[in-house]
């Protein structure tokens, strides 16, 4: 997860927790501090933000105006095997971002990437779906895009809740 934001005249920001090296250089000096940091990830409205997750797996770029208040951010990987008789999850790629429910003013890009581990070797994902619960009915993602060299999907969210890429059921 990105641990820190630096602006321009040295100010660094911590927003996530963990440890990160902080090398400072002006004038053909320079210093690094190691510094651990604890707490919840805060994410500040007016600040556009880029938290990523398990190496990757998931990023969500938040734009300076998503937020009208500072929110404690989190997020964990769940599994949703099904939804309904028509999708099944693509293992892996299903992730719950919290707090559940909040409305951003700005959509957030979310962009999961998949490694194909766990599908059957008939499963294609010729027919992929990256959604979102949007409180009460699965819902496509705004923007939708599909980069198969870099195997991610992306789309743009609008509330904070539940998103994973799904594959459509064969005869479902």
């Amino acid at each position: 997860m990105l641990l820190s934001l630096a602006a321009e005249r040295g100010l660094v920001t911590a927003i996530a927790q963990g440890e990160v090296t902080i090398t400072a250089s002006a004038s053909g000096l320079s210093t690094t501090a190691r510094i651990k940091v604890t707490g919840d990830l805060l994410i500040q409205p007016r600040t556009a933000t880029q938290v990523v997750q398990d190496g990757g797996a998931l990023s969500i770029s938040f734009p300076s105006d998503a937020l009208d208040s500072p929110i404690a951010f989190d997020l964990s990987a769940i599994s949703m095997p099904w939804i309904g008789s028509d999708f099944m999850e693509v293992p892996g790629t299903v992730y719950q971002l919290k707090p559940v429910g909040t409305q951003l003013s700005a959509p957030a890009r979310v962009t999961i990437r998949y490694s194909g581990e766990g599908l059957s070797t008939d499963t294609a994902l010729d027919d992929p779906v990256l959604l979102y619960w949007d409180g009460s009915v699965w819902s496509p993602v705004g923007n939708f895009a599909v980069d198969h060299a870099a195997h991610t999907f992306s789309g743009d969210v609008r509330m904070l809740s539940v998103v994973g890429l799904f594959y459509r059921v064969p005869g479902g």
